[in-house]
């Protein structure tokens, strides 16, 4: 949705061990791994430009003052100033995320090669826009159909877009839809993520201003075990 200001949340959910964010920036994206450099806006979580993580913290930042608009991309970079390994990630992301060296946070154009793409989204698991309208927000839980398997990579038409889209369109313009999808998740085993009765709580009932949710999960449960 669109909003007059923006914060994002990063996570160590998963980790073992401590993650150093050693500075995070946002900026409008112009397209790959270009930003709108002019924009870029520093993050910070309690007035500090870093954050450290702990293992199983999940972490909000500041209010950032970027107005977004809805349906918007928006880039976020972040810098490591040491070897870093980020287990906490989103694997089916369809979004490529691009990765190079050195501190690059307010470049134009991130700097890197082929070999340094991936996927997936690292530690980042949500971005909120702010505003004082009245909303609604659908989550949208289940497996690798709502993930967005096969779903053209950076495209955005994973089925929760493409709903997304069509409210929008439909003039529902302060309706959210949020994707709560992991590809191969089941109901009651852990097999790839939290099962969907130990993460339904988090991944739903505590997303800001939700207001509906629609269910679309079991496919794998139905599945011999592997």
């Amino acid at each position: 949705l669109g909003g007059a200001a923006i914060r994002i949340k990063l996570s160590n959910l998963f980790g073992t061990t401590p993650v150093t964010f050693s500075g995070v920036q946002v900026a409008p994206s112009t397209g790959g791994a270009g930003i709108d450099a002019a924009s870029s806006r520093v993050v910070q979580f309690g007035g500090q430009p870093t954050v450290t993580l702990a293992p199983g913290e999940e972490r909000m930042s500041d209010a950032i003052a970027m107005p977004v608009k809805a349906l918007s991309d928006v880039a976020v970079t972040m810098y490591f100033a040491q070897p870093t390994t980020v287990t906490t990630l989103h694997t089916l992301g369809r979004q490529t995320a691009y990765i190079g060296a050195g501190r690059q946070l307010a470049a134009a154009q991130l700097q890197g090669d082929k070999a340094g793409q991936r996927l997936s989204y690292y530690g980042l698991t949500a971005v909120e826009a702010a505003s004082a309208a009245p909303t609604r927000v659908v989550v949208a839980f289940g497996d690798s159909i709502t993930d967005g398997y096969n779903a053209t990579v950076d495209a955005a038409k994973r089925y929760p877009n493409q709903l997304d889209d069509r409210l929008k369109a439909a003039g529902a313009t302060r309706t959210a839809v949020v994707n709560a999808g992991i590809s191969g998740n089941r109901w009651l085993r852990d097999v790839t993520g939290p099962n969907g009765y130990g993460r339904f709580e988090r991944d739903v009932l505590a997303v800001p201003g939700v207001t509906h949710t629609i269910i679309l999960l079991g496919i794998n449960d139905l599945r011999s075990a592997y």
